[in-house]
């Protein structure tokens, strides 16, 4: 459906009752019914008496009859063509916007509507459909075009114009077309049906006056680090309001830093206010993890974000493209065999260096060094080197060279190698302050030399690597029953005795190291014995119970780093109660069944899944209750 179409829907679907109401009519002209005799007789004489018979009119009747319809029909014709004329001929839209426009550009948009019949036109409506992101400027302020743009107008004399104007400003990219759509709707005096016409307007884009700018180093080489420039400005005449900056950057693209940092998602800055003159960057730090030679496109725009529609309007797009150089010689850190691998803590660490001559030539006498970070949570005396390669006290590193790797000697065209190393870490990582938050390991690769013909190598070849490696959290789940020293006040016989209500305490225990954690929750099944208490603590714990399904919930939802460590653990604490029969005597008896906790690390989005035993009688985190007093006892045991 045309927008004008659509916009005509929308005008006049109201007006359809004053029609319907007309062709419900009985006869539209009455005089005539009064005329023309009736042929049949009325239903209550049917079947009475017999009747005269019925005479039909004379020769000079009919006559006069056929020229008082042809008066009647002829008159109404002339009063149709008068009143109704063609559908919405009464009136002339016109739509007196510039055929071209600079994006952001304040002009002023006159809808002329222009009376051409002989009746004057009442009831008058504009309506009009903006293109989306189109701001309506009224005394000196703006705002969002609505759906639908309506004015009611005076009425409109035969021959008489009327000119509503509109102030906007339209947005879009360069060469786009935008198109306004207007209708009007009216009513023809003395007529009550209403009629309507419509118009289009297309306005170019002539230019736009914001730009996006993507500044590259001149050589990048795949895998090592390097910086990239967004510029922004603006050349407009008027400011623009809130306006954000998103990029679209290529998956090979590994962005590790950003200044400022982006403040929407991971790739959209909020710039708010961009004034006239203006001229801003922000700095991206990153490598490409891809293939030497091969074109990588990274986009800039500068729009806005439409709540209403959900819609995102760009204002300027700009593509950069970024072709990472053929390096004679290249070389990849990687752990275990990846370049996104996840260390987690207590694990031994496996990196490997691989190198590739990617030249014609046969290269000789290569040197290569791999730098790795030290963090407190490697174990570096358990630093174990292969390939024959040595550690430098001096520069704390691991040094591959001719003399000791026979491979390194002569490397022929095409020829690839790997050299190999590992390194255990600590079980629980230390966490002295925040510093130790979202922790990477980080291994700087290096060609320190290699010979080769002149002509290729310019007497040296150099290249680097530096691959980061997220440290993922250590998280710590436990889960207690206790009597005594508990959060909830218990009672009742201890050991438990037949016939006697003893209450206990879950007690439940969550601390977090190094990340935050997210969607962290606790569950577990109470046994059919066991009867929930609707005590629980500390005040305001998200602890909920399900009677049929016998499950109790703990919803923790975040989990920040340091809980535990530079914060106090996170505790929850629900109340049970048991009461044993005589055919328990002797048994413990079942207080939970396991119990199970899962999150989600927020930094290295890693899943886990902790389960602590089922809990009983026999209250082992209760230092209080003595071997065996967790049993139950016979209903004459004294106390």
């Amino acid at each position: 459906m045309a927008k004008i179409e659509k916009l005509e829907e929308q005008l006049y679907a109201k007006k359809e009752d004053v029609v319907t109401r007309r062709t419900r009519r009985r006869f539209f002209f009455p005089a005539l019914a009064r005329i023309l005799p009736s042929f049949w007789p009325h239903r209550a004489e049917r079947g009475g008496p017999p009747r005269h018979p019925i005479r039909l009119p004379g020769a000079k009747n009919i006559l006069l009859i056929g020229l008082v319809l042809l008066a009647i029909v002829g008159g109404g014709t002339l009063l149709a063509l008068r009143y109704l004329g063609g559908r919405g001929t009464e009136a002339e839209l016109k739509i007196l916007s510039p055929e071209s426009v600079e994006s952001g550009e304040i002009i002023s948009v006159p809808f002329v509507i222009k009376n051409t019949s002989r009746s004057v036109l009442k009831d008058v409506e504009l309506a009009v459909i903006f293109p989306q992101g189109t701001l309506l400027r009224e005394n000196q302020t703006e705002e969002a075009a609505p759906p639908r743009f309506a004015r009611a107008i005076d009425d409109i004399a035969p021959g008489q114009e009327h000119v509503t104007t509109v102030a906007i400003r339209l947005f879009g990219l360069e060469g786009e077309e935008k198109t306004i759509s207007a209708a009007v709707s009216y009513r023809p005096d003395p007529l009550g049906a209403r009629f309507h016409t419509g118009k289009e307007q297309n306005i170019l884009i002539r230019t736009v006056p914001l730009s996006v700018a993507w500044e590259f180093p001149e050589t990048t080489p795949v895998n090592q680090e390097f910086t990239v420039v967004v510029r922004y400005s603006s050349n407009a005449q008027t400011p623009y309001e809130n306006v954000l900056l998103r990029l679209h950057i290529p998956d090979q693209f590994k962005l590790r830093a950003a200044d400022p940092v982006p403040d929407r998602d991971e790739a959209t800055w909020t710039i708010g206010r961009l004034e006239p003159g203006t001229s801003e960057a922000i700095t991206l730090k990153g490598a490409i993890e891809g293939t030497p030679g091969e074109s990588y496109a990274f986009r800039g725009e500068l729009g806005f974000f439409d709540e209403r529609s959900g819609e995102w309007i760009a204002y300027a797009s700009e593509i950069g493209n970024l072709t990472p150089a053929v390096q004679p010689i290249t070389i990849s850190a990687a752990l275990y065999d990846s370049r996104t691998a996840i260390v987690k803590p207590g694990q031994k660490l496996d990196f490997s260096l691989r190198y590739k001559n990617n030249t014609k030539a046969t290269l000789k006498n290569i040197a290569l060094r791999a730098f790795l970070e030290e963090r407190p949570l490697l174990d570096m005396p358990t630093l174990s080197i292969e390939n024959k390669g040595v550690f430098d006290l001096e520069s704390r590193s691991i040094i591959w060279g001719p003399g000791s790797v026979e491979g390194l000697r002569v490397v022929r065209p095409g020829a690839n190698g790997e050299l190999t190393f590992s390194v255990r870490t600590k079980a629980i990582p230390p966490v002295a302050d925040e510093r130790d938050f979202k922790g990477v390991v980080r291994l700087h690769a290096e060609l320190l030399q290699a010979e080769g013909p002149e002509t290729v190598t310019g007497g040296q070849i150099l290249a680097e690597d530096l691959a980061e490696f997220k440290i993922e959290t250590v998280m710590q789940f436990s889960a207690r029953a206790l009597y005594a020293d508990a959060p909830i006040p218990n009672s009742g016989p201890i050991p438990p005795r037949v016939g006697e209500r003893t209450t206990y305490n879950i007690l439940m225990d969550v601390r977090n190291f190094t990340n935050d954690a997210v969607g962290a929750l606790a569950r577990t099944i109470l046994p059919t014995h066991v009867k929930w208490e609707t005590a629980m603590a500390p005040p305001g714990t998200t602890l909920e119970f399900n009677e049929k399904s016998r499950e109790a919930v703990w919803r923790i939802g975040k989990v920040p780093a340091g809980t535990g460590i530079l914060k106090p653990s996170l505790l929850a604490a629900f109340q049970v109660s048991v009461f044993p029969s005589e055919f328990d005597v002797g048994d413990t008896l079942g207080l939970t069944n396991s119990i199970e906790f899962s999150a989600e690390d927020a930094f290295t989005k890693g899943k886990f899944l902790l389960r602590e035993g089922a809990l009983t009688t026999q209250t082992k985190g209760d230092p209080t209750i003595k071997q065996g007093q967790g049993r139950v006892a016979p209903a004459d045991t004294p106390q």
